[in-house]
C-alpha cells in the first residue's frame, strides 16, 4: 500500500474558474499492490483510486491529516513523502517584435523527499520528467537512476502490460526488462504447514521447555491440536482473532499454534501490561475468545483428542496482530500474515547455519515482534526453544546462568539487554577479562556460561559497536549479527555480520 500526493487546481465548479485566489489542494492517493498484480491491473487500480479521489477533491487536506492523526515529525510530511504531478506546458505569450520563453529558476529547497513532475512538451509529442529531491536524502546520481527506472517501467507498461510487479527487477541501470515467471512457483505455505512438517521430521526431539516442563515436537503437536479443538468448539473460525494473556510457558507456545490451526490470528497481550492497556487492546481487537490460564485450566479430558477439523490456510491469512508501543499516544494493531513470516524464515535460512541441534531462547515478550523470530527460528528447524520466566529475563546474572545450563546456541537481544548480560558475565569472578596480551586459545571463553553461544543477533535498538570489542575478544567463536526491521515488515529487513 503506497501513498503519494498530487496537487489539484481546486476549481471544480464553473463559478470558480474566473475567481482570483489560491484554490490549490493536495490529494493523497493510495496505490494497492497486494496480490502481485500485473501492470495493467495496477493501472486499473490507480485509475479507480484517482477518479474516486478527484470526486472528493474539495475536502481540505488539513481535515484529512486531522482525521488520520498520523505520527508527526518535523523531518517529514505527515501523510506522504513523494509528490507526483502532471501539468500542461507553460507557453510564453507572444509579443510583436519580441521572442519570449519561460524561465524556471533553480529551486534551492525541496518541499518533499521526492517530487516527480510530468510535463507535456509544448512543441512535440512527448512528456518531460522533472525530479525535485531533498539533497539531505539523495544525491544527483541516485535521482538520475530513479528517473531512468521510471522511464523503463513506463516502457514495460506499454510493451509488456501483462508483466507482474514481482517479476520486475530494478537493477542499477535503466534497462529493466520484465523477467519471465519461474517455471516452478514457490510453495504456498502457512505457519501450520511449516510446524507440521517439523513435527513429522523431529517428533521425538525436545521442542519447547520452560522452568518445569519439556514437550517434544510430537507432544507439542498434540497439545496444540487439543487447544485448537477447544477453540473451534468455542466458535473460533478462519479470519477470527484470539487474544492470548499467558505467562511464558510451554502452554503459551501450544496456544499460539492452536490459534493458528483454527485459521485465526493471535493477539498477544503481555500479562504484565497495565489493566488499561489490556482493556484498550481487547476493545480494539474484539477477539472471539480470550485465552488465559483459567481458560486452559478449564479444559477437560475431551480436549486431549486431536482436532477433527481441517482449516485450509493460505499465505495471505493473518497470523497475528501485534499492538505497537503507541508512540502516537495510543497503540495500534499491526496485522502480519502467514506468508510474511514464512518469507522471513525462507530469507534467513541461508544466512544462519542452524539446525535441529541448536537451542534458542525466547527472551522477549511475545507481545514484541522480536519474539516471532525467536519462536519460528527453532520451530521451523526442529531446534529446542527455551522460555525463561519473567524474573529470569530481568536478571542478567540469572539469564546468563540459564544460557549455560541449557547450552543456548542462538540468542536474540536488544543492545541494552545484551550489554547488561555482558556486564554480568564480566562481573563473575571466574570470568574476569584476561588482558589481551595474556590470552591463549585455551583461556578465551573458557568455562563461561556464555561459551555455548554460536550466534548473538541484535535488533530493536541502535547498536554501539565499540562496546562489543570486549565480548568479541572473549568469545571469538560467537558470530555477532546486527539486524533491523519494524513490526509492519515482519521483524527483520537488514542483516550484517559484525567483525573486529
Amino acid at each position: 500500500d503506497i501513498v503519494v500526493g498530487t496537487p489539484v487546481a481546486g476549481r471544480s465548479s464553473a463559478s470558480a474558474e474566473s475567481l482570483i485566489g489560491m484554490f490549490v489542494n493536495t490529494l493523497p492517493l493510495r496505490t494497492d499492490l497486494s496480490g502481485d498484480p500485473t501492470l495493467l491491473e495496477v493501472l486499473r487500480r490507480v485509475r479507480e483510486t484517482d477518479v474516486a479521489a478527484l470526486a472528493a477533491q474539495d475536502v481540505p487536506f488539513d481535515e484529512i491529516v486531522t482525521a488520520l492523526a498520523p505520527e508527526r515529525a518535523l523531518s517529514r510530511h505527515p501523510v506522504f513523502q513523494t509528490m507526483v504531478q502532471y501539468r500542461d506546458p507553460i507557453i510564453a505569450p507572444e509579443f510583436t517584435g519580441l521572442r519570449a520563453e519561460p524561465v524556471f529558476p533553480r529551486a534551492r529547497t525541496a518541499k518533499f523527499d521526492l517530487t516527480f513532475e510530468f510535463v507535456e512538451l509544448a512543441r512535440s509529442a512527448g512528456i518531460r520528467l522533472r525530479v525535485e529531491y531533498a539533497a539531505a536524502l539523495f544525491d544527483e546520481a541516485t535521482v538520475a537512476d530513479l528517473a531512468g527506472r521510471v522511464s523503463s517501467i513506463l516502457r514495460t507498461l506499454v510493451g509488456a502490460p501483462s508483466s507482474h510487479v514481482a517479476q520486475l527487477r530494478l537493477g542499477p541501470s535503466t534497462e529493466l526488462p520484465a523477467l519471465p515467471a519461474p517455471d516452478i512457483a514457490p510453495p504456498r505455505r502457512s505457519l501450520v504447514d511449516i510446524f507440521s512438517a517439523t513435527a513429522r521430521t523431529f517428533g521425538d526431539r525436545p521442542a519447547v521447555s520452560d522452568g518445569t516442563r519439556t514437550l517434544t515436537y510430537r507432544e507439542l503437536d498434540a497439545h496444540s491440536s487439543s487447544i485448537a479443538a477447544r477453540l473451534h468448539r468455542d466458535g473460533v473460525r478462519r479470519g477470527h482473532s484470539v487474544a492470548l494473556i499467558l505467562e511464558r510457558s510451554t502452554d503459551l507456545v501450544a496456544a499460539i499454534l492452536g490459534v493458528l490451526r483454527c485459521g485465526a490470528a493471535y493477539v498477544p497481550i503481555d500479562p504484565a501490561y497495565p489493566g488499561e492497556r489490556k482493556a484498550s487492546t481487547l476493545d480494539d481487537a474484539a477477539p472471539t475468545v480470550v485465552v488465559d490460564a483459567d481458560y486452559l485450566e478449564r479444559a477437560d479430558d475431551s480436549d486431549s483428542v486431536t482436532a477433527t477439523f481441517e482449516t485450509e490456510l493460505t499465505p495471505a491469512d493473518p497470523a497475528y496482530v501485534i499492538f505497537t508501543s503507541g508512540s502516537t499516544g495510543k497503540p495500534k494493531g499491526v496485522t502480519v500474515t502467514h506468508g510474511n513470516v514464512a518469507a522471513l524464515i525462507d530469507a534467513t535460512a541461508e544466512l544462519f547455519d542452524v539446525d535441529e541441534n541448536d537451542v534458542w531462547t525466547m527472551f522477549h515478550s511475545y507481545a514484541f515482534d522480536f519474539s516471532v523470530w525467536e519462536l519460528w527460528g527453532p520451530l521451523s528447524t526442529g531446534a529446542h526453544l527455551v522460555l525463561p520466566d519473567h524474573a529470569t529475563t530481568r536478571s542478567p546474572a540469572d539469564f546468563a546462568a540459564l544460557i549455560g545450563e541449557r547450552g543456548v546456541t542462538v540468542l536474540s537481544q536488544t543492545p541494552s539487554a545484551f550489554f547488561a548480560l555482558d556486564a554480568a558475565d564480566l562481573a563473575d569472578t571466574e570470568h574476569q577479562e584476561i588482558p589481551e596480551h595474556q590470552e591463549t586459545p585455551e583461556t578465551i571463553g573458557s568455562g563461561s556460561a556464555l561459551d555455548s553461544l554460536r550466534y548473538v543477533i541484535f535488533g530493536g535498538e541502535a547498536l554501539d559497536l565499540p562496546r562489543l570489542r570486549s565480548f568479541g575478544r572473549r568469545y571469538p567463536r560467537t558470530t555477532l549479527v546486527n539486524m533491523y526491521g519494524i513490526t509492519e515488515i515482519t521483524v527483520h529487513a537488514t542483516y550484517l555480520v559484525l567483525d573486529q
